[in-house]
């Protein structure tokens, strides 16, 4: 296996990208791995790398490092779901999810910040839930919020609020917080 130089910083910008894919090539000759160049070479470089039909994309810009995404329901645009500054950690969660065929995650988001990522102003989602944009500050920065409150907001927002539980050993059950409809009450259902 080769070893990840300390060249990182030292290689210009579009060379930390080259390296990392000469080293994924050598890892996993059977990948197929390209390459994009951006119009503008300041701009955002790309590399899709596909393993046993497994995807992976990588996306690289100086200022933010290399941002790692795959996932079933990754859509094109939606930005990276994991960021590494250095080519050694790029190249270990690469090496890591294309033997695995795992998938990236996005991270956790505040709900001030799911709200910015979905470009709704403060005082927008205020009016939707006739309420003073204060108010929705107010709410972005408490650390407990009720469910109803949640539900709400992520409604307001265009969504849909899911909550699950996961117990040791993979098991998940899906909580529900309303009342059932009467004909799922009258079909068995809890």
């Amino acid at each position: 296996m080769e070893v990840v130089n300390e060249l990182n910083s030292a290689l210009p910008a579009p060379d930390r990208l080259r390296e990392l894919t000469r080293l994924l090539s050598g890892r996993f000759p059977e990948a197929r791995i390209a390459l994009d160049d951006p119009a503008d070479p300041a701009g955002v470089w790309y590399a899709d790398i596909v393993l046993h039909d497994h995807h992976v994309v990588v996306q690289w810009h100086a200022d933010h490092g290399f941002g790692i995404s795959s996932g079933v329901d990754h859509a094109f645009g939606e930005g990276a779901d994991e960021v590494y500054q250095e080519v050694e950690a790029a190249y270990g969660r690469l090496v890591s999810l294309l033997i695995s065929g795992g998938y990236t995650a996005p991270p956790p988001l505040r709900l001030g910040a799911l709200r910015k990522v979905l470009g709704v102003s403060q005082e927008a989602l205020a009016q939707d839930l006739n309420v003073r944009q204060a108010a929705i500050s107010k709410l972005e920065r408490r650390e407990d919020l009720l469910l109803s409150t949640l539900q709400s907001v992520v409604r307001a927002l265009g969504g849909e609020l899911h909550v699950t539980a996961r117990f040791p050993g993979g098991r998940e059950h899906r909580l529900e917080f309303s009342e059932p409809s009467r004909s799922s009450r009258e079909h068995g259902g809890s």
